[in-house]
């Protein structure tokens, strides 16, 4: 599902936030300008008649899983086996099966993936991080 207008934490293209777009086709397979760690990305067209080529958390809905607007802090929970909050920008999902397993689901409000940065495996710790995260640092250097 496509957001209504188009969105970059790039500063070069950030201008256009806030436009309109429409899709003209998904680049799925390598080609010429497009390697295919890069992929998949989108060409669009924006209200004002630019033509880009835009990764998918820039048009892309991104809002997973219902993602709730605002600050809710772990404490904001709800004491229940199944519970869903948010810490700024993350959206965690957390529940306890039946034989007492915790399962955790973390979504970045980027719509990106989640990746593992550090972990701590005596307290079971871990630092996540995103692909648009990750992006947007190597695209700042």
């Amino acid at each position: 599902m496509f957001s209504k207008t188009y969105q970059t934490n790039d500063s070069a293209l950030s201008k256009y936030n806030g436009l309109a777009f429409e899709v003209v086709r998904k680049i799925e397979q390598p080609e010429s300008g497009f390697d295919a760690e890069v992929l998949p990305m989108y060409v669009i067209v924006l209200e004002n008649g630019v033509e880009l080529a835009v990764f998918p958390d820039e048009i892309e809905t991104q809002t997973p899983l219902g993602f709730m607007e605002g600050l809710v802090g772990i404490y904001d929970a709800p004491a229940t086996a199944e519970t869903a909050f948010n810490v700024l920008q993350w959206h965690i999902q957390a529940d306890v099966d039946s034989d007492g397993h915790l399962s955790l689901r973390v979504f970045h409000k980027d719509g990106t993936a989640v990746l593992v940065v550090d972990e701590d495996l005596e307290d079971y710790g871990v630092r996540l991080t995103t692909a648009g995260i990750e992006r947007s640092y190597r695209e700042s250097l």
